[in-house]
């Protein structure tokens, strides 16, 4: 390791490894003044409760109660805001590391010669694949994506593209949603589609940085996505680089729910979209996430939220 590593790399890895400290800290103080304030609650109980009647006995042991209570949901949410914070910026900084680790320029200066290569532990990119004269979609087009990148399989191909077709998005995010409402006729094949397209996703270099989404979350589900939650989809989750095809989509679905991601797995997979304009970087089915915040735009009516991926 030379000197620029170690200003870089090692620096922005003692600042996450800093902050997840801090944050751990932070945990174990609010829990001990949780559990002290319980405490003292318990004892105001028990030394002023033998001089009572059962009736004020009652409303006393209410009251504290109910202070109890406020204590802990302001303390709960003190702790969801300093995780929530920490997970930002350790998002941010992985993403700088991720950019030494590639030549970029956290490390020092790069070297001068030509791209640098991806890490060891990191796939290569996608290389072109436009000029391939075979339709997108079929087999022939398949077998030729392999050739030029035979990590994939010719299976796992046509399953990220199936996926980013429209039939292709709500037949498999459907059943990782709800199995129990696909036909079970079809169940083994959508299965099959689902596991290649998640083996494809994990050979592609991930593309940590800022996305957008635009959705619908149904209203029963809307309270779990508060500030401070962590919060989970079954399905595949679709963003964008760009915010005005995520806001497009977010109208054209009517949606409610415009969500600004910090990422740290997607996969860029335009290249092998069925629709080769949305600068999609697809999350892995299950990627969980924690919400910054979340309020609504009176001028878009519509929720907006910034969430980050979590990765620990």
């Amino acid at each position: 390791m030379d000197h620029s590593e170690r200003g870089g790399a090692g620096s922005i890895r003692s600042a996450i490894d800093g902050l997840s400290d801090t944050a751990r800290t932070a945990h174990d103080e609010i829990g001990a003044v949780s559990e002290s304030v319980r405490s003292a609650v318990r004892e105001i109980a028990e030394a002023a409760t033998p001089g009572l009647s059962r009736q004020e006995t009652t409303a006393l042991e209410s009251a504290l109660h109910e202070v109890t209570a406020d204590m802990q949901r302001t303390l709960d949410t003190l702790d969801d805001e300093i995780t929530g914070a920490v997970d930002t910026h350790v998002a941010e900084l992985e993403t700088l590391l991720r950019t030494d680790r590639t030549g970029g320029p956290a490390g020092g200066t790069a070297e001068t010669a030509g791209p640098s290569a991806p890490p060891e532990d990191e796939p290569p990119p996608l290389p072109p694949l436009d000029d391939i004269p075979a339709l997108k979609g079929t087999t022939e087009w398949a077998e030729a994506v392999v050739e030029r990148y035979p990590r994939l399989t010719v299976d796992e191909v046509l399953a990220i593209y199936h996926y980013t077709t429209v039939d292709g998005v709500d037949e498999m995010n459907g059943h990782l949603r709800h199995p129990e409402n696909t036909p079970e006729a079809a169940r083994a094949a959508i299965q099959q589609r689902i596991d290649a397209a998640v083996s494809g996703l994990k050979k592609l270099p991930k593309v940590p940085g800022v996305t957008f989404r635009g959705t619908y979350i149904p209203e029963d589900i809307l309270p779990d996505w508060r500030a401070g939650a962590r919060v989970s989809d079954a399905a595949f989750y679709s963003s964008s680089t760009d915010a005005a095809v995520a806001e497009d989509f977010r109208l054209s679905r009517d949606g409610n729910v415009f969500v600004t991601i910090t990422g740290a797995t997607g996969v860029d997979v335009q290249a092998l979209s069925h629709f080769g304009d949305e600068a999609e970087i697809l999350f892995q089915p299950g990627t969980e996430w924690r919400v910054i915040t979340a309020e609504w735009d009176e001028r878009r009516t519509c929720w907006d939220l910034d969430v980050v991926e979590v990765t620990r």
